[in-house]
């Protein structure tokens, strides 16, 4: 079978799909959003501190339009990227915490 007959077949639901099209498919994750309040006990914080690192820009959501109050969605993995960042220490704010207690001893 050449290659434009194979890619026709694929196209049609009957023909199963090869082993490299499955691993593919199956690579695809979905990850469902997920609301202020269940962002908030995953990270521990009170949903009002959510929401306060959202308007300060520090957690990354999508909001949903056309509602009369703000509304937000999350993906926990950006969440978890965003908290790593804030936790992590700059390169710049670790060095003046180490000159600062060099200096303090």
């Amino acid at each position: 079978m050449n290659e434009a007959n194979r890619v026709i077949s694929h196209t049609n639901k009957s023909t199963p799909m090869n082993a490299r099209d499955e691993e593919l498919a199956s690579s695809a994750i979905f990850e469902p959003y997920v609301s202020t309040d269940e962002i908030a006990s995953f990270i521990g914080e009170s949903r009002r501190n959510v929401l306060r690192m959202v308007r300060e820009g520090k957690l990354t959501c999508y909001p949903l339009s056309g509602l009369k109050r703000h509304t937000y969605k999350f993906k926990r993995s950006e969440v978890s990227k965003d908290l790593e960042k804030l936790r992590r220490p700059s390169g710049a704010a670790s060095e003046h915490t180490a000159k600062t207690r060099d200096a303090q001893k």
